[in-house]
């Protein structure tokens, strides 16, 4: 339990902004311009806040008939957040393949205009050109969301599973409960492989399909021998025990 005592913030400028400020970051213009200090602090966002996240938990854990048996963290896990994590990995697997395409496509008209050619014209030549700034653009705009998102997303991921072991910790008998250094590991260490796992776990099977699109079917041979990907089902195996 907290005993602290709990100061007053600010509640955070992105519960209150407009889509458009929220997406842009335009709410964040004010932090550069002044010094930063601890007033500047504002409140955990509520989708954030453990007490919200461990009411999450417990709905997707509430049927009985679920409840009477042994539940897989992983299952839990991908039952809360699997598509959200999904879908974040299948926009950025389409921006990717857009802009694979159109870039290079923008960018070889842009150059051939200075070429001896006569198909182009300065007009032609202005159009690509602004196309390619508004396609960096909007790359670097969807990029900078997906990345807030993610990180959003492994914040939560790691505040459950602090949650459930927390909880955990609870119902073991202290009189019998001599693996102090075991919870430590998990909640410094193995809890943090999940959030890299977060962070680079789309980018893993986005970069299977883009290899398979490259070199065929050898080139999955690397991903079959990678054991980096299973290497969290220890730390669930742990957990669960």
């Amino acid at each position: 339990m907290n005993h602290l005592e709990k100061h007053k913030r600010k509640i955070h400028p992105i519960e209150s902004t407009n889509v458009f400020s929220k997406y842009l970051f335009l709410y964040t213009l004010k932090f550069f311009r002044k010094n930063l200090r601890e007033e500047d602090l504002y409140e955990v966002p509520i989708n954030y806040e453990s007490k919200i996240i461990d009411e999450h938990l417990e709905k997707k854990w509430k049927p009985p008939q679920i409840r009477e048996k042994k539940v897989s963290v992983v299952r839990l896990l991908l039952n809360c957040y699997g598509l959200n994590f999904f879908l974040l990995g299948l926009m950025k697997m389409i921006t990717s393949a857009i802009m694979l395409i159109v870039q290079p496509y923008t960018t070889g008209k842009l150059i051939s205009y200075f070429a001896i050619q006569t198909t182009l014209s300065q007009r032609d030549a202005y159009f690509y050109a602004a196309l390619l700034i508004v396609l960096k653009l909007l790359n670097c705009i969807f990029l900078h969301n997906y990345y807030l998102l993610l990180a959003g997303l492994g914040i939560k991921v790691r505040t459950a599973l602090c949650t459930l072991i927390y909880k955990k910790i609870l119902k073991v008998d202290q009189l019998h409960f001599k693996n102090i250094g075991k919870v430590l590991t998990l909640i410094t260490k193995d809890v943090n492989a999940f959030k890299i796992f977060i962070d680079y776990g789309n980018d893993v099977w986005i970069g299977m399909f883009q290899t398979k699109n490259r070199t065929g079917c050898i080139g999955w041979n690397g991903f079959l021998v990678d054991p980096n990907p299973f290497s969290n089902i220890h730390f669930c195996k742990n957990l669960d025990e």
